[in-house]
């Protein structure tokens, strides 16, 4: 019983890492370009 719990959270902990790993890539490429005038 043991096992089978520690497998399924460690499934489930994997999962959410590579969520996490993704969704800073599309937040990091998504980000808009700043525009000139507020530079200035």
């Amino acid at each position: 019983m043991v096992a089978v719990l520690s497998t399924i959270l460690a499934k489930v902990g994997a999962f959410v890492a590579t969520l996490g790993s993704s969704a800073c890539v599309i937040v990091v490429a998504d980000e808009p370009e700043t525009p000139k005038s507020l530079i200035k």
